[in-house]
């Protein structure tokens, strides 16, 4: 008991000043709301899937629509009426996040894989009297606090509860999070992680040491990354930066730097386009001239390695070489 009590003082000392963050919260959220001109919430309605749909005012107008849960981007006013007019009704938040715009792409299924499972959980545990908002967070949780997850500070209070698929998807920093979660905890929220089937206010150190292997394995990836760009950086990767440009070939010396030079093969296709281009005497556009060597080229099989040429190719590669 005395090392868990070490463990919760050393972690205590850590806690952040929260004043700044939350009043940076407050104007992020009035700014989303803007974006979505909703003034204010006027009614509720839930259907027999327990599906929610708000009435709302937009800003503007007189007139009001009702907005399906799913598509409603305004939580705060939302908040604002269930706490007027239904005070003990309880929101389940289901916290999706990914750290990138990138991984939440069609190629990707953490965010859906998330939201199936949170959802099941909260379901299994509050059936349908219960309304489950699914929060989608599409940005890192490691450098600074999302803006999603401050608004959820600012809002939620007994009657909430927060629901993740796995800790390290509310963040892998627990300096930055910790008075996160105790600001949330004295309030009374039910902050749940579905795959460890932790509860923070029930399983605070268990909760915690999560937390902290997470915040651990990020800076062990984040070392190996910088080690990985370093190196690549000493062998000469940088010069390239990601596709070898056309008319050019790498070359690795004795010391194993990279550098690019001239592709003797490219080059004259190079030259080939420059002088059909200036000395073409036909009375056609810039552009199509371009199709028509395109085309010539793609004809005898002359590839852009491997690939058809395209007008905009041929046009691309006589510019830059050209001036």
């Amino acid at each position: 008991m005395s090392e868990q009590k070490d463990l919760l003082e050393m972690l205590s000392n850590l806690m952040i000043d929260m004043c700044d963050e939350k009043e940076d919260s407050k104007q992020c959220v009035r700014k989303e709301n803007d974006e979505q001109e909703v003034s204010k919430v006027h009614d509720m309605k839930v259907d027999k899937k327990g599906n929610y749909s708000f009435l709302v005012t937009w800003k503007g107008f007189r007139t009001r629509d009702w907005v399906k849960d799913e598509d409603a981007n305004c939580e705060t006013l939302i908040k604002e009426y269930l706490d007027e007019y239904e005070p003990e009704f309880r929101t389940i938040y289901c916290l999706c996040r990914v750290s990138s715009k990138q991984q939440a792409g069609n190629n990707h299924v953490s965010l859906e894989a998330q939201k199936r499972l949170v959802r099941k959980t909260a379901k299994k545990k509050y059936g349908n009297t219960v309304r489950i908002k699914t929060i989608y967070v599409t940005s890192t949780a490691y450098r600074r606090i999302p803006s999603q997850i401050k608004e959820l500070v600012d809002i939620t209070d007994e009657n909430d509860s927060i629901f993740i698929y796995r800790v390290d998807r509310l963040t892998r920093n627990i300096i930055l999070f910790l008075s996160v979660l105790e600001q949330m905890n004295s309030k009374g929220v039910e902050i749940y992680s579905c795959s460890e089937k932790l509860t923070y206010g029930n399983d605070k150190l268990d909760f915690i040491q999560a937390v902290l292997n997470a915040h651990k394995e990020a800076e062990t990836i984040g070392k190996r990354v910088k080690l990985s760009i370093d190196e690549r950086k000493k062998r000469g990767d940088d010069v390239i930066g990601g596709q070898i440009p056309f008319g050019y070939r790498i070359k690795r010396g004795r010391n194993e730097r990279i550098k690019l030079v001239k592709n003797p093969v490219e080059q004259k296709v190079i030259k080939e386009i420059i002088e059909k281009v200036n000395y073409n005497n036909d009375k056609i556009s810039r552009m199509e001239l371009y199709r028509r060597i395109a085309n010539h080229m793609n004809s005898v099989h002359l590839l852009k390695r491997g690939k058809e040429w395209k007008a905009s190719s041929v046009k691309y590669l006589y510019e830059k070489f050209m001036f």
